[in-house]
Parts: structure tokens; C-alpha cells; sequence
């Protein structure tokens, strides 16, 4: 759980404070305005990733949800640390991070078997992703560093950590959780995984409320990854699919160890909201200005541009 913090930092130790009915933070940022941004970005992602599929993907977590989170807080006036939860988290969460992944995944991976155990055939050959891991295997060793290592942590920055507090500063716990998790499933453009990662969403969400940190999501999220790309290293395509009522009880079994992994950080006090954290605390105003974003974050962001069009350039020449 989070330490007292010093005015302006964000959440405070409480003894009792219930999910539903926890008191809105001082001050507001916008959620929807932070997911919109992702949204309008990620047109150029999908454009990177169809030229190429790993350079995209890289592209994409770095340069739309990771760097335009650091360039919105900076620019903001927000304490990077504070807002997008970059405490070092207890032993104790750290340990509950990686059981809740490995729980997480056996829900989740039910869930999306469930998902494609009704949905047409056509669908679920579209959104096959196991084809990413069917390469040289270099290629299949970058894949799966960028799915256990760089996507975990790029994606709890974005989502857990800019656009929750966007939400938890205007919005009660559950609500803030629940809208940060839908806005994470919308946006990876997945019907069948949606559901999926609409719960798992949810799971690093409270679990990154609750820690006070985004850490324990990020190992959360890199175990569930972790156990997926091994699984498609392994098995690739064979196997036969999974029938309805086996995903189902899946999801059974699933929930179970879920709750049972969640019973045990509840045990924890619960993290109270104080003001939002302000970088500097003789400024007011949380308005975005250009001019508060450091310069190593204006080059980067150059450099995604740049980047971007070493990408798709080369493809977009061939094709013509």
C-alpha cells in the first residue's frame, strides 16, 4: 500500500475506505480527453504494424501510449511519480502482482475461448495472433520481449497510470476502474479478446488502485502475457479448439483463484484520494502548456515521427 505522502502527492494511508463509496480526489483531469488522444494516435500504429508487424508494434507502445502519457502529465503540471503511479510497490503487492497474472490469464484465457468457441470461423482466423510467433526464431524471441516486457509496461503507464487518474480525478473507484478498463479493451481493436481484456482490465486496475502502484499491474500483466507467448512458442497452431463448456468451466475455475488471490490484498487498507499531485506545487493550474514539456520529451517525440515514417514509407513506395 501506498506510505503517507506529502501534500500534493497524490493518495494518502486510510483505514477503511470501501471501492464504491471512496471520495473523489481535489482537482480533475479528463479520462476521455486522455483516451481520445490514444485513439487518434492509433490510426498511425495500425498503419506501422501492417508495414511492419514487430517495428510496429514496438512503434506503437512506445509512441502512442507510452510518450504521449509522459507528454501529457508533463505538460500538465502533474508529478510524474504521483499521477501515473511510479512508487516502488511492497514486497508483499509485488508477490500478489505475479499470483494475480497467473490467475488473471486462466480467466482470461477461458474467457477469450468462450469468445471464440461461438464466434464464426472467418472472425477467428482474422484475429488469430499466434501467427506473430510462427517465424525464424529471432523474430519469435522479439515478439515475445515486446508482448512480456515492453507491452506490460508501455500499456499500465498509458491506462493505469494517466488515463486512471484522469478518471479516479473525476469519478468514484469502481467507476474510474471500470471506464480505464473498457477504454484498455476498446482500443486494441479485438471483438473476440475484447470481453477478455475488459476483465483483465479490470483486474490491473483495482489492482494498481489498491497497490497504489502501477508495478504490481505491470507484473500482472507480463505474467499473463508471459504464460500466452510461451504457449504459442510451444503449441503454435495445433491443438484442437477449445469446446463452450470447457471454456466455461474455465472461467469458473478462473474466477475462483481470482478471488481467492484478491481476498488476500484486500486484507490492506484501502488508499484514500487527496489533491492531484502537482509538479509544481506554486502552480495551480493543471491546463496543458506546451512550454512545461521537458525537451527530451519534444525530441522523442521528433523521433517517433521520424520513426514512423522509416516504417511505413518504404511500404507505402512499394506498393506503388
Amino acid at each position: 500500500m501506498i506510505q503517507g505522502s506529502a501534500p500534493g502527492q497524490g493518495y494518502h494511508r486510510a483505514s477503511v475506505d470501501p471501492l464504491a463509496s471512496s471520495p473523489r480526489p481535489c482537482g480533475r483531469k479528463s479520462g476521455t480527453l486522455a483516451a481520445l488522444a490514444i485513439a487518434l494516435l492509433l490510426p498511425a500504429g495500425l498503419a506501422a504494424q501492417v508495414a511492419q508487424p514487430l517495428g510496429g508494434l514496438l512503434w506503437t507502445e512506445i509512441f502512442v501510449f507510452l510518450l504521449p502519457a509522459m507528454l501529457a502529465t508533463a505538460g500538465s503540471n502533474l508529478d510524474a511519480r504521483a499521477w501515473l503511479r511510479l512508487r516502488a510497490p511492497s514486497p508483499r503487492a509485488a508477490l500478489l502482482g505475479l499470483l494475480t497474472g497467473v490467475a488473471a490469464w486462466v480467466l482470461g484465457s477461458a474467457l477469450f475461448a468462450a469468445a471464440r468457441a461461438v464466434a464464426p470461423a472467418a472472425l477467428v482466423e482474422r484475429y488469430d495472433l499466434s501467427r506473430l510467433f510462427e517465424g525464424p526464431p529471432v523474430l519469435q524471441g522479439a515478439f515475445t520481449v515486446a508482448a512480456v516486457i515492453v507491452a506490460p509496461l508501455c500499456e499500465e503507464i498509458a491506462f493505469r497510470g494517466h488515463v486512471a487518474s484522469a478518471y479516479h480525478s473525476r469519478h468514484r473507484p469502481a467507476a474510474a476502474i471500470g471506464a480505464s478498463a473498457f477504454v484498455f479493451a476498446l482500443l486494441h481493436l479485438d471483438p473476440l479478446r475484447g470481453p477478455a481484456l475488459f476483465v483483465l482490465g479490470l483486474v490491473y486496475g483495482w489492482l494498481a488502485w489498491r497497490s497504489g502502484s502501477i508495478w504490481p499491474a505491470v507484473i500482472a500483466h507480463a505474467a499473463n502475457n508471459a504464460i500466452a507467448a510461451t504457449l504459442a512458442l510451444a503449441m503454435g497452431a495445433a491443438g484442437d479448439e477449445p469446446t463452450l463448456p470447457w471454456a466455461l468451466g474455465g472461467v469458473a475455475a478462473g474466477a475462483v483463484l481470482l478471488a481467492l488471490v484478491v481476498a488476500l490484498l484486500r486484507t490492506a487498507p484501502a488508499p484514500s484520494p487527496g489533491p492531484i499531485p502537482l509538479a509544481d506545487p506554486g502552480d495551480p493550474s493543471t491546463e496543458f502548456e506546451l512550454r512545461r514539456v521537458p525537451r527530451s520529451l519534444l525530441f522523442g517525440a521528433l523521433a517517433g515521427a521520424v520513426t514512423l515514417l522509416s516504417i511505413v514509407l518504404p511500404r507505402v513506395l512499394a506498393s506503388h
